[in-house]
């Protein structure tokens, strides 16, 4: 466990629907909840915060309320995680500033990776938000992987695309990770 008491969980969502998943740690089957694109409208958050304890919340770390989110979710004894925006397969698809890129160096996406947890210093892992394109470059997912690890976090790979090697990259590295098996949307 990350926390004395709390599971590593193998599932993410997106669009802030919460999903069926497996946890990971300790290893029988669980229902884990985890809230993707948190941070953007923090009106919810009161309805969010009647949901389980268990629930993880991935912030999205360039959302305009992100760190007072993050804070009240902290003071709520709610585990949070940084939901990174990471390139995705269809450019268009690109929903805000600052997406880590394959057209960056490895030191600008780990110095982009570090200033984006500087912004969730409470967060206990990460995953990508959209990702597929970046996912699929074990060089520019490793870059990310390595500041996690230094950082003690684990990542979730939400598996934007078939093309992800974040989990295999994960494990080369040493890194924990785990893979997102389920996922439901509206």
């Amino acid at each position: 466990p990350d926390r004395a008491g709390r599971p590593i969980f193998r599932a993410v969502s997106r669009g802030a629907n919460p999903i069926l998943a497996l946890r990971a740690y300790p290893p029988s089957p669980r229902l884990t909840v985890i809230v993707t694109d948190v941070g953007a409208e923090p009106g919810v958050l009161d309805a969010m915060l009647k949901l389980d304890k268990d629930v993880t919340y991935a912030v999205s770390v360039n959302a305009p309320h992100a760190k007072a989110v993050a804070a009240r979710l902290v003071e709520s004894g709610r585990e949070l995680i940084a939901h990174l925006p990471m390139e995705p397969t269809d450019a268009k698809a690109i929903d805000g500033p600052a997406f880590l890129t394959r057209k960056m160096t490895t030191l600008e996406v780990q110095d982009r990776t570090r200033r984006f947890l500087d912004l969730l210093p409470t967060a206990v892992g990460a995953d990508g938000h959209l990702g597929g394109a970046f996912a699929s470059s074990s060089k520019h997912i490793g870059a990310v992987l390595e500041v996690l690890a230094h950082r003690g976090l684990y990542f979730l790979d939400q598996r934007p695309s078939d093309a992800s090697v974040a989990t295999a990259t994960a494990k080369a590295l040493g890194v924990r990770s785990a893979a997102r098996t389920h996922r439901l949307e509206s």
